[in-house]
């Protein structure tokens, strides 16, 4: 199955994703919808050559997400091809590793409604992500890293529905920020300055603001 492009396992009811995935190096889409039984992902699962998109959504018992070794094989031509990670709606997520920051070639990295994710990892600054959604994620105080406004490239943030008190003044170091989303924090008490790069800001249901 060398040639293989596509793997679909969505809706199923397996419980854990053997590391034979890694023999697929032409796999280009991964998807992983609504496993409600998974578990864990191997750790070789982000070392596949050609990935460029990866699903997990929706897997209600996910409870890790594996370390990214720094110079596992294929890791420097990740920077060409990875370009979407999509882990919602995994209730049962905590934390996400500080090497992620290695997946340097990814675009949008989608966390929303993972509850019991409550701050964002470091070793963020290498990433050259486009969009952050972190909605829904339950973030507290502090839980921003200061790596995130280095994110130089990012053009659209959502932190609604996260427990923060402040955007930190860093923001305004994003130049190319076009969408900041904020809706439901209710905690909410100030925004900084902004970058003159915005064009659409929501703040809606921030009744401390």
């Amino acid at each position: 199955m060398e040639n293989l492009c596509k793997l679909d396992l969505g809706d199923t009811l397996i419980k854990e994703l053997s590391c034979l995935i890694g023999h697929f190096p032409r796999l280009l889409y991964l998807h992983l919808r609504k496993c409600k039984n998974l578990r864990s992902v191997p750790s070789n699962i982000l070392q596949l050559e050609s990935l460029q998109i990866c699903y997990l959504n929706d897997c209600s018992n996910l409870e890790i997400f594996p370390e990214i070794m720094e110079h596992s094989k294929g890791l420097s031509l990740r920077q060409k091809y990875l370009g979407r990670l999509e882990l919602s709606n995994c209730e049962n997520l905590e934390t996400l590793p500080s090497s992620i920051g290695n997946l340097t070639g990814l675009h949008a990295l989608l966390v929303r409604n993972c509850p019991k994710l409550h701050k964002l990892p470091d070793n963020l600054r290498s990433m050259q992500l486009e969009e952050l959604d972190v909605s829904g994620c339950n973030l507290m105080a502090g839980a921003i890293p200061d790596d995130l406004w280095c994110l130089f490239s990012l053009q659209s943030l959502n932190v609604s529905g996260s427990n923060i008190d402040c955007i930190p003044g860093g923001i305004i170091r994003l130049s190319r920020l076009r969408t900041l989303i904020m809706n439901c924090c209710l905690m909410l008490k100030e925004i900084p300055e902004l970058p003159s790069s915005l064009r659409r800001i929501e703040a809606h249901g921030c009744p401390l603001l």
